[in-house]
């Protein structure tokens, strides 16, 4: 499937629309909703990825066990689903 230039297509394409439609939409709503508050974080922190990365110097009040206690669920699902995946192909 990663070989499929249907997928190849696909990510290019929701890239592309994802960068240069939906952020900045966002962006402008967000800056019409909170303004200059949303200025200032927009300056502290990065579009895509953070500027400070965990282990680095971070500004804020980032907290990798917050991270993990609201992302343990979706982790948990990825990783099931994964496997049931993977079980169903090596069984065909």
């Amino acid at each position: 499937m990663a070989d499929s230039l249907a997928v190849r297509i696909f990510v290019i394409t929701f890239i592309l629309l994802y960068t240069v439609l939906i952020v900045p939409h966002e962006e402008s709503f967000l800056l019409g909703k909170f303004g200059a508050e949303y200025s200032r974080y927009k300056e502290r922190t990065g579009r895509f990825f953070p500027r400070n990365w965990p282990g680095g110097r971070i500004s804020g009040p980032f907290d990798s066990k917050v991270l993990w206690a609201s992302e343990y669920y979706s982790f948990l699902t990825t990783v099931v689903g994964s496997l049931l995946i993977i079980a169903k192909c090596m069984i065909y």
